[in-house]
């Protein structure tokens, strides 16, 4: 799935959303955002989960 990085800074607080895959031990995607609201970010890992990835690539393949 993905994580979760609450980041403070003196304007507040930031939440990077990251996501990896591993196939057999190698990371096969990484990806991060930062967003102003942890529901945001949540939102955003939902949306780039790699089970969807691989959906989207095999629509896109047939």
């Amino acid at each position: 799935m993905g994580t979760i990085e609450e980041r403070k800074n003196k304007s507040g607080s930031k939440f990077r959303a990251q996501v990896i895959k591993k196939d057999e031990g190698k990371i096969v995607l990484s990806t991060s955002a930062t967003f102003a609201r942890k529901s945001t970010a949540a939102a955003w890992i939902t949306a780039n989960a790699p089970h969807n990835h691989t959906n989207q690539m095999s629509r896109t393949l047939t």
